[in-house]
């Protein structure tokens, strides 16, 4: 007897006297590989309403016929069964240890177990479905699902994402991913009742959104203006705004141009969490500086975006140097328009600070001085990020303890390590120490809860991060002294 059902043993005696209220079960898929596997499982937990089932590898056919058992799907043409879980509305069939592009192909057996499970509120499924022939009896299955609430799945080819979902009427809530445009037409396909729609790594055409009048939260790649004729290089009118659903709430955009965010027309403010995206040849020089056309594109999205804003959005301007480019981008002319009374990025600096975002991340850019006295006069900013490849004065840091909302500064000190590989050794840039300690010692926190994050790579060398350790510690007891509370400095990695 596998182990997984001797496990389950326990509780199918527990569940003999009275069923176990237990409604949640998260366990591998290896749980059901045994022939008897799903009686036990339903023998221990009869109760159960969630199933997560989770593995790095693809859920096979003995899977697949134990899902038919469970689900009450396995009568085929003749009189169906009862399912071993009548009360399963949610199944989840996830692989955490796979990033997304990594995910497989939905195999054919695992949707054709899925076939009549009209019980089902809520699917997730960590497989892919592309766009290929072979694939539309699985899309058949899954379309049958007539109860289906909430969807989330892998990679969808946009011929499919119309006869997967238009069938499924009482959707709310759909996630997947598609690395393609979606156009108005494919967005008037899904259900009028969606209220969460999440489309990663797509570009949607703004036009065709004021359809979905249900939909409150909106994640996507970017949005664009539909295809239309090139504009003159005279505009005879107004450039033209799109209608965003009435109820949408708030919009994430992953990795959206600035030049090609359209104007909007919403009906109440949205908490916008939007990248910026700068990429070489398009938006940056050969000599890494940010072309006049980006500076005033950053400031048209700004516009944009100041319009519709809600307390609590976040706007990330990050660069994307090309390869073999250092990552700090110069503002428009280069290391000569850096220093007092020159142009630095003021210009887009003071764009953003007009709108009420709460958080700004910049990423990739060369900041100066100047550039963070600008950054200090942003009224509505409480998080403060300057991340990784971003350079920056130490000397000028005091400068943001202007900020007036400010509770949380992240600041990289990355560029304190040398080496290609970050092995060391480690140099702090003259002033930096002092520029910290009078940071956190800024007569105008007393009372506020501020935080100081000093960010660096999770990959970093043992000796390094011990150096690192060392300095943050004599910082700590340099503001022990100076009566501040030392949690108020912190040395956080970033995420693997």
């Amino acid at each position: 007897m596998p182990c997984s059902i001797r496990l389950l043993r326990p509780f199918a005696d527990a569940s003999r006297n009275s069923p176990l209220p237990t409604e949640w079960l998260s366990a591998d898929t290896s749980l059901l590989a045994a022939e008897t596997a799903p009686h036990a499982v339903a023998k221990a937990f009869p109760e159960l309403k969630t199933l997560s089932l989770w593995d790095d590898g693809a859920f096979n056919e003995s899977f697949a016929a134990a899902l038919q058992l469970l689900l009450g799907t396995a009568g085929g043409s003749g009189s169906p069964q009862q399912p071993l879980l009548p009360n399963l509305t949610d199944l989840r069939m996830v692989m955490p240890n796979l990033r997304e592009k990594d995910l497989p192909d939905l195999p054919p057996a695992v949707a054709a177990g899925l076939r009549g499970a009209t019980q089902l509120r809520r699917l997730e499924l960590s497989c892919n479905l592309p766009a290929a022939a072979a694939e539309r009896a699985s899309i058949e299955d899954l379309a049958g699902l007539v109860g289906l609430e909430s969807v989330r799945i892998g990679s969808v080819g946009t011929p499919l994402i119309g006869p997967l979902v238009q069938p499924l009427t009482a959707l709310t809530s759909l996630a997947f991913r598609c690395p393609e445009s979606l156009s108005a037409d494919v967005l008037a396909g899904l259900p009028a009742g969606l209220v969460r729609l999440a489309a990663y790594e797509a570009r949607l055409d703004v036009s065709g959104l004021s359809r979905l009048s249900s939909l409150t939260q909106l994640s996507c790649a970017a949005l664009v203006a539909p295809p239309g004729p090139v504009a003159p290089l005279v505009p005879v009118a107004a450039p033209r705004s799109w209608a965003l659903p009435p109820r949408l709430a708030s919009c994430t955009l992953f990795g959206q141009r600035p030049e090609q965010l359209p104007r909007l027309r919403p009906h109440a403010a949205l908490r916008w969490d939007v990248v910026l995206t700068l990429k070489a040849g398009q938006h940056l020089s050969p000599e890494s500086a940010l072309l006049p056309e980006a500076e005033a594109a950053l400031c048209g999205a700004a516009s944009i975006l100041a319009d519709s804003m809600a307390r609590g959005s976040t706007v990330k301007v990050e660069t994307q140097p090309a390869l073999g480019q250092m990552g700090d981008v110069w503002p428009v002319g280069g290391e000569a328009e850096v220093g007092p009374g020159r142009r630095n990025n003021r210009t887009w600096l003071e764009a953003l600070g007009q709108t009420r975002m709460s958080s700004l991340l910049l990423k990739g850019f060369a900041l100066s001085h100047q550039d963070l006295e600008t950054v200090s006069c942003m009224r509505s900013v409480e998080t403060l990020q300057i991340s990784w490849l971003c350079s920056y004065p130490s000397s000028a840091l005091p400068l943001l303890a202007r900020l007036p909302a400010l509770v949380d500064i992240s600041i990289d000190v990355n560029d304190w390590i040398l080496g290609s590989k970050m092995e060391g050794p480690m140099r702090i840039p003259p002033h930096a120490s002092g520029a910290l300690l009078a940071l956190c010692n800024d007569g105008r926190w007393p009372g506020k809860a501020l935080t100081v994050n000093l960010n660096h790579s999770a990959h970093i060398t043992a000796a390094m991060k011990s150096a690192l350790d060392d300095v943050v510690a004599e910082l700590k007891k340099e503001l022990r002294l100076l009566g501040v509370n030392e949690e108020v400095l912190r040395l956080v990695p970033y995420s693997a």
